[in-house]
């Protein structure tokens, strides 16, 4: 008897054996495999204007300045969007010297002479003019005297400097602008 029970305890161990691991291999699976890609952001910058111009002060004349910030995607990137920013330097300037920015530029909040926009991904090769009227204009009560102090006293200037950093990242232009004017 005891052997025709151990023969049955046997055949029902071998029995759930199989049943357990029959059960197993049905619900083991494997997916085929996903592949991702990885491409990378990028943005080109570049400041121009027309090369070899005389500025020549005259009262009541404007003067032509056409600087003008290119804002590309490298070849093989994909654009970012982006804050673009140009910083303009005033050295030994007039108050009768004037010039605004032109449309689309605006002031970065506690900043004196920068500007910036918010250039999107869908843009590739776009072209910001920096000045309104790509011109500086002179006002026409500037005397012969002052027109003489301003030369006594150097070189008169307009210098421009364009900054980009990508906007994703950023909470506000200030913080954008702080990044990438400290560290550029």
């Amino acid at each position: 008897m005891k052997k025709k029970s151990l023969a049955i305890v046997l055949a029902l161990v071998l029995a759930l054996t199989c049943v357990v691991g029959g059960s197993l291999a049905w619900l083991k699976l494997e997916t085929s495999q996903v592949q991702n890609t990885f491409t990378f952001g990028n943005i080109g910058l570049d400041l121009s204007e027309t090369p070899n111009q005389k500025y020549v002060v005259i009262p009541g004349q404007p003067i032509t300045k056409d600087p003008k910030v290119t804002v590309t995607t490298p070849d093989g990137f994909e654009p970012v969007e982006s804050y673009v920013f140009v910083k303009i330097d005033e050295v030994n300037w007039s108050q009768k010297l004037q010039y605004k920015p032109a449309q689309g530029w605006m002031p970065v909040p506690s900043t004196e002479n920068v500007y910036y926009q918010v250039v999107t991904p869908t843009v590739e090769g776009k072209v910001l003019p920096v000045l309104e009227g790509n011109h500086v204009t002179v006002d026409s009560t500037l005397t012969k005297a002052e027109v003489e102090d301003l030369q006594n006293k150097g070189k008169t200037q307009l210098n421009f400097t364009a900054y980009a950093i990508q906007k994703a990242g950023f909470n506000d232009v200030n913080a954008a602008w702080n990044e990438v004017s400290t560290k550029a």
